[in-house]
């Protein structure tokens, strides 16, 4: 990724990603969502996604020509994986491993690949700040997908660890939720934590530009795929991009 800006006078491309297969967007909202992406984060078995969902969104995606990741988290399905359980990190290297492993086998069956992993709520938070359940999951991903890339916060333990075991470490911003001070999350229970859609749009375009905003670089944007209007959250920030040049 270019440093800022091309002679043309262009921002640099960026990765746009999407959390899909989670069951609130199902199916229109993800296959509507996927369209919009470069690349997309599919729930595989722990806070939501089943096989038949892993499936089809899979399906979606190599057929767009959209880059597959995994989005592995705990598997507390009444929670949507957003509260701390408290794994052990044998627990979580197991439940990532287990996790990716099952859409590896269907990413295979539709001759598609598993290029990334991202782990989601609870366990992205918890993997942020503890370097032992960063190096669990890392550990899992280098053991059953060899190659695979971490997507993980800048400055991160994840981002730490996945350097550490010689994965490529992809900077994330989202584009949909606030950031305070020094690159963190305004946690869901504060008013403001989630941005509408013209906030997203220039916050997108912000850290496309090199915005230390989310706490460093970042190679990648997310927009959450699990609430109403997803799609045209990503229209909206797709275009802005646009706008902006990016790309």
């Amino acid at each position: 990724m270019a440093e800022r800006t091309d002679p043309a006078g262009r921002l640099p491309a960026v990765d746009l990603n999407g959390d899909v297969g989670e069951g609130a967007g199902w199916p229109v909202g993800d296959l509507e969502l996927i369209e919009l992406v470069t690349s997309v984060n599919i729930a595989c078995g722990g806070h939501a996604g089943d096989a038949e969902t892993m499936k089809v969104v899979c399906a979606a995606a190599a057929q767009a020509g959209v880059a597959v990741g995994a989005h592995p988290g705990y598997p507390d399905r009444e929670r949507f994986g957003r509260h701390e359980t408290g794994a052990s990190t044998a627990e979580i290297e197991d439940l990532v491993a287990g996790q990716v492993e099952e859409l590896i086998g269907v990413a295979e069956g539709l001759g598609a690949r598993v290029d990334h992993v991202k782990p989601h709520g609870a366990l992205y938070h918890r993997c942020w700040f503890d370097p032992e359940a960063a190096g669990a999951a890392v550990t899992a991903v280098a053991e059953v997908a060899a190659g695979a890339a971490i997507l993980a916060p800048p400055a991160s333990e994840l981002e730490r660890a996945a350097r550490a075991a010689g994965l490529d470490s992809i900077a994330e911003g989202f584009v949909d939720r606030a950031y305070s001070a020094g690159g963190l999350l305004v946690p869901r229970s504060s008013a403001g934590a989630t941005l509408g859609r013209e906030a997203a749009a220039a916050q997108a375009v912000a850290l496309a530009a090199g915005s230390d905003l989310a706490g460093g670089p970042v190679r990648s944007l997310c927009i959450h795929g699990d609430g109403d209007g997803a799609a045209l959250l990503a229209r909206t920030v797709v275009d802005a991009l646009a706008l902006a040049g990016v790309g």
